[in-house]
């Protein structure tokens, strides 16, 4: 977004500092002092040590007030000298006394006010800043001064757009444009782009994306006509996040790379870094993380470089200041040296006329020495005073340091209260995200729980139908055989003839009425199995959708696990076997480059599949707190860091449950080209390591406790430490790989693996993980993987 600036001069021009003090030192009038105060001031403004030009501007400004004379010109210096310092809220105190005093009337009150306003958007007082924009308009609309209103409109866009009112910023950048379309060349082109990217973004911002293209695309035109590549590129950025949130990423990628071309040649690095991170959102949302991490990092290295070219320019500043300060106390010394030389000029003169009248009185001689005498005395009491003056100025100076460290103490305390929130908030998203996965878990619970009970009705029905038919067959089969008893015995008693009809005919009523039985109850059958076919298309669905989550949920862990290339970087040669139970896992490792340290952890969470991603991504999170964000580079504070943040990421002093996980923590420390100190401590899980040249496999234990849930605080976790040399084999990994049972159920075991790894120490890494690979599927044939299995080999 645009604002159009306009500041206060610098009121004045430096001159030498030694001959202003020098003055300063002789004035004795407070009257004369207050323009050598100006000079001074403007002098160590040329110099940007602003703190010493307020001091001798409130010098200036005291004697001021004391003699009832105007203060305007000291005032506008100390606003500006306290806006270049970022103390918005004194500098608009200063700026409000000259429009609570003077009338607002002349060119130099306009510019006041603009300055006011500025203030107050930069303190994030929008409502002020708008009043005072609104009072500029109002003066410039009466001098018709086209390009300065049209101007004005753009700022009271922005200002009403910061101040959150979207539909007021898009009326003001309206009316800006319709000025600039009726006025032509009256306005100049930086204020037309200016006005037409405002609007392109208070469209964007109201979903109105064609009048947003629009505005961009006559931006980018002026620009061009301009020639000047950097405009022309970040105005393309701005056309380029239109893209993106309309959702054309195609034309988005194609806007920002022709930014990067025009910024990349001259070195625009402000614009660039936004190429970098639009970039990088839009590969983020296509799925391409790849790219997406490329030009993230892109972002985060030309960031940070900004960033410490800023803070580099700060220190120079505090460096200026000292120097500064340095410099005008040895002026003050060469000007009491000076003042103490002409002095004792001075006394020789006197002494040699004392000299030349000697012998003409002896009175006036006597007089004279009793004159020097009483001089010496006043310039002995003249170096008292300036000694004390030297000491209270020394009390001064300490006094300011003190306050300057306050100042900077208090500015890192607010610098760790907002780490503190970014910390919550990450915290809070990882809940969410923690409730989401456990939701999502339930829901599958249930679809199985009913699918169940649909399959076991289905049973219950084709049960019934079997019965009832076979009761059918029964029921035939006996009236069958009572018919033929009734042709025999018709033969043989012709006088029961009229019985049996009727008995024949009472059967036959019976047997149509179980016909109709039968065929409501196949009636009845027939829907319940349409239905059941309706609810498995419901839980076809279902499980569809899962699956399609589930397999999201595996993108993102794979997304969240060290990228292979950086894993070479850091460690050289080595394997991981990673074999999820599921589609996702509950174990992860992480690897990383800190501090000159090289850190590789394997975790394994409480349970498997979702509910273990889950645990998964809570604990990677806590991992990069503890380590990149609280910067706890030994491995035992680290896992007792981590257990306190499992607790408190999970709730377990309310909630009780004991989720968490096992951990190996190695930190690498290359004490030469042929020697690593590698320092160990775990929860549990051990670490196997063979030295150079040798086939032993030697093995360091973990603590007898795990991260999270209720552990006894009797067990500290320890810092095991061992130096290897170079070609040195280390093994670590989750219990998964070791318990896995073979269709006997026996585990494959700690004993068996050590000997696999002894058989195979001296053969490449990816040869060893191929064996233990074939090893593992050798046990685990005819049956399923029990859990998740991890483990990986570095070496040294």
């Amino acid at each position: 977004m645009g604002w159009c600036i306009c500041t206060l001069p610098k009121l004045g021009h430096a001159q030498d500092l030694s001959q202003l003090l020098a003055q300063l030192n002789k004035s004795k009038d407070d009257a004369t002092k207050i323009p050598i105060l100006y000079q001074i001031g403007f002098t160590y403004q040329q110099k940007n040590t602003y703190k010493k030009a307020i001091e001798y501007f409130l010098k200036a400004n005291q004697i001021e007030k004391d003699q009832d004379l105007p203060q305007k010109k000291s005032l506008e210096n100390l606003g500006y000298a306290y806006k270049e310092l970022g103390n918005y809220a004194q500098a608009i105190q200063y700026l409000e006394e000259i429009i609570a005093i003077e009338d607002q009337s002349t060119n130099q009150d306009i510019t006041v006010l603009k300055e006011l306003a500025l203030l107050y958007n930069l303190n994030k007082q929008y409502n002020k800043a708008i009043s005072y924009t609104q009072k500029i308009l109002v003066i410039y609309q009466q001098s018709e001064q086209t390009e300065l209103v049209s101007n004005t409109y753009n700022n009271l866009g922005y200002l009403y757009k910061k101040a959150g009112d979207r539909n007021k910023a898009l009326e003001h950048y309206q009316k800006a444009i319709a000025i600039i379309e009726n006025s032509g060349s009256l306005v100049s082109g930086e204020s037309q782009a200016i006005a037409y990217i405002n609007a392109g973004v208070a469209y964007t911002s109201l979903g109105d994306f064609k009048q947003a293209r629009t505005y961009y695309q006559k931006a980018i035109r002026l620009r061009e006509q301009e020639g000047k590549p950097a405009q022309i590129a970040d105005a393309n950025n701005y056309l380029a996040v239109y893209y993106y949130l309309a959702g054309n990423n195609t034309k988005a990628i194609n806007q920002v790379n022709k930014a990067i071309a025009l910024a990349q040649p001259i070195k625009a690095e402000q614009v660039l870094v936004s190429s970098y991170k639009i970039l990088s959102d839009i590969y983020q949302q296509e799925q391409a993380f790849e790219a997406s991490q490329k030009y993230f990092k892109q972002y985060q290295q030309l960031k940070d470089k900004l960033a410490q070219q800023q803070r580099d320019a700060q220190k120079k500043v505090l460096q200026k200041q000292v120097e500064v300060e340095k410099e005008e106390s040895k002026l003050k010394e060469l000007i009491a040296e000076k003042n103490q030389k002409e002095a004792q000029l001075k006394q020789s003169e006197l002494e040699r006329q004392k000299q030349d009248q000697e012998l003409k009185l002896q009175q006036q001689e006597l007089a004279l020495l009793k004159h020097n005498q009483d001089l010496q005395k006043a310039e002995l009491k003249n170096q008292q005073l300036e000694k004390e003056r030297v000491e209270q100025l020394l009390a001064l100076a300490e006094q300011e340091n003190r306050v300057e460290k306050q100042r900077l103490l208090t500015e890192k305390q607010k610098r760790e209260a907002e780490k503190q929130k970014l910390i919550a908030a990450k915290e809070k998203a990882e809940k969410l995200q923690q409730t989401k996965a456990l939701q999502a878990a339930q829901n599958e619970k249930k679809l199985q729980q009913e699918q169940l009970k649909q399959e076991k009705k289905l049973r219950q029905y084709s049960n019934i139908a079997l019965v009832l038919g076979s009761l059918l067959f029964v029921f035939v089969l006996f009236s069958f055989a009572g018919s033929q008893r009734a042709r025999r015995k018709l033969k043989q008693q012709n006088r029961k003839i009229q019985s049996q009809k009727e008995e024949l005919q009472q059967n036959q009523d019976e047997i149509l009425a179980q016909r109709d039985f039968i065929e409501q109850k196949h009636r009845e059958m027939e829907f319940a199995n349409h239905k059941l076919m309706q609810n498995e298309h419901v839980l076809r669905k279902a499980y569809d959708k899962i699956s399609k989550s589930i397999s999201a949920a595996k993108t993102i862990q794979k997304g969240i696990l060290p990228h292979p290339k950086k894993v070479q970087d850091i460690l050289g040669e080595h394997f991981v076997i990673f074999e999820p139970k599921d589609v996702v896992s509950g174990d992860f490792y992480w690897v990383k480059s800190v501090n000159n340290y090289r850190f590789v952890i394997a975790a394994d969470c409480t349970g498997h599949g979702v509910p273990g991603a889950m645990m998964s991504m809570i604990g990677k999170s806590s991992i990069d707190k503890v380590i990149l964000i609280k910067n706890i580079c030994d491995p035992a504070q680290i896992l007792t860091q981590l257990h306190h943040e499992i607790k408190q990421a999970l709730r377990q002093e309310e909630t009780g449950n004991n989720n968490g996980m096992d951990i190996i923590v190695l930190r690498l420390d290359d004490l030469d080209e042929q020697r690593t100190q590698v320092t160990f401590s775990a929860a549990k899980n051990p670490l196997y390591y063979v030295e150079s040249e040798q086939t032993e496999i030697k093995t360091l234990y973990g603590d007898r406790r795990s991260i999270g849930g209720d552990q006894s605080e009797d067990i500290p976790f320890t810092n095991q430490e061992v130096v290897l040399s170079k070609g040195s084999l280390l093994y670590l990994g989750s219990d998964g790989f070791v318990d896995q049972n073979d269709v006997k159920r026996k585990r494959f075991g700690s004993k068996k693996l050590i000997r696999i790894l002894e058989d195979c120490c001296e053969q490449g890494l990816e040869q060893q993980k191929a064996t233990l690979m074939q090893a593992l599927k050798g046990h685990m044939t005819e049956t399923t993987q029990r859990d998740d299995i991890l483990y990986i080999g570095v070496k040294i």
